[in-house]
């Protein structure tokens, strides 16, 4: 039933034991099974839930008097004929539990949770060698846990109430390689600078900064993804995906890890319009559709393992330069001036936003500078100019 497409061929549903036991004869009328009711109205050309992975709003809608159990969800209205506590059973009945205590869904939104770090560090350092200055680091690392939220995430819960390890995996700030280094430069020639010369050749402090690191976690969520904030929260039962959300990821079927490359004419899609056009600018796949095939929804009771974390691919990576230039003029031996620059991203380098990919979102699937506000996610060059005088 996970495929969505059940609806247009029922014959090819085969009943399921706990449709068959918990549903009225009912709700199964006209169907050759209480299972294929279930896929004719939830299906396709139903409510189309079975293909949204909405878990809770099938259980929702079955709660609404398909099952022939009680109400089992606590947005269920109560009966209005259910007495009052210590009222007499006997005819007439209060008005009580007309609607009961209405509620969409628990929420777990605290501090409970675990998360591991590991990480190897290397550091390069070298002081004062003919002028020069210069430290570089490297990390290998991974940041793994249960979510990375502030407090007042509010809305955001976890993807299974009953397996709280469901949510482990990648922390929203995990790179994996990380790559900075800072040079400062002091030429050691004209350092008194004496006459025309010394005053032009000395005095110069250069110092860039380079900064380089592998894309971030980069999810690829499930159908159900109808919150735009939080993605989801319906695959395994646990929100109604509106009011609050969690990070349902898709099944990963090709281990693929994720693109790092620009692709500004991507394959057009066959089968989705605008998958791939030049509407939506560059992608980060070649081929957005062959990628979009390699996900689908994870299936309830199938899929047991980890589904959580922040994605299931990485983004692109990213690279950074800073310079700091300043020249130090003397004037006297008690008076000299310093003139500086300092540049932020001083090459301009363009690093577009990665994209987000639904399974429902197939137009700009893979489209890079173009969600999640668009543009870019870094600033433009800017440069600062200072000037001092000491005395």
């Amino acid at each position: 039933m996970a495929g969505g497409n059940c609806a247009g061929n029922l014959a090819a549903v085969k009943p399921q034991p706990f449709f068959e036991a918990s549903l009225n004869p009912s709700y199964c009328a006209g169907f050759a099974s209480c299972t294929q009711a279930v896929a004719a109205n939830e299906g396709n050309n139903g409510t189309g839930n079975i293909g949204l992975a909405n878990v809770w709003s099938i259980w929702s809608d079955l709660d609404g008097g398909a099952f022939n159990f009680p109400r089992s969800m606590l947005n269920t209205p109560l009966p209005g004929t259910a007495p009052c506590p210590g009222a007499p059973a006997t005819p007439p009945p209060p008005p009580c539990g007309s609607q009961g205590q209405l509620s969409s869904d628990f929420v777990q939104n605290t501090s409970w949770g675990f998360g591991s770090y590991n990480a190897m560090f290397v550091t390069l350092k070298m002081s004062q060698w003919h002028g020069l200055t210069f430290q570089s680091n490297f990390t290998y690392g991974k940041a793994l846990g249960t979510g990375s939220q502030v407090q007042a995430t509010s809305q955001y819960t976890i993807n299974d109430p009953f397996y709280l390890n469901r949510n482990y995996g990648l922390q929203p700030w995990d790179r994996k390689f990380m790559y900075n280094a800072f040079l400062v430069y002091q030429p050691p020639f004209f350092e008194n600078q004496r006459g025309v010369l010394g005053h032009i050749l000395g005095g110069w402090t250069i110092a860039p900064i380079i900064d380089i690191g592998s894309g971030l976690p980069l999810g690829v969520y499930v159908a159900s993804a109808t919150n735009s904030a939080y993605y989801g929260g319906q695959t395994f039962g646990a929100a109604d995906g509106s009011n609050t959300g969690s990070y349902d990821n898709a099944v990963n079927m090709c281990s693929l890890t994720g693109g790092s490359q620009r692709h500004n004419n991507p394959v057009p899609s066959t089968q989705y319009p605008g998958m791939g056009s030049s509407g939506f600018g560059p992608s980060l796949y070649q081929n957005p559709q062959a990628v979009y095939n390699c996900f689908r929804n994870a299936i309830l009771g199938f899929d047991n393992g980890h589904n959580g974390g922040v994605g299931n691919m990485r983004g692109m990576p990213f690279w950074n330069v800073d310079l700091s230039v300043k020249k130090n003029i003397r004037i006297t031996e008690r008076v000299s001036t310093e003139f500086g620059a300092v540049f932020t991203n001083v090459f301009n380098h363009v690093q577009l936003t990665d994209p987000y990919n639904a399974l429902t979102d197939t137009v700009d699937f893979g489209a890079i500078g173009f969600n999640n506000g668009g543009g870019t996610s870094n600033t433009a060059r800017k440069i600062e100019l200072g000037a001092r005088v000491r005395f």
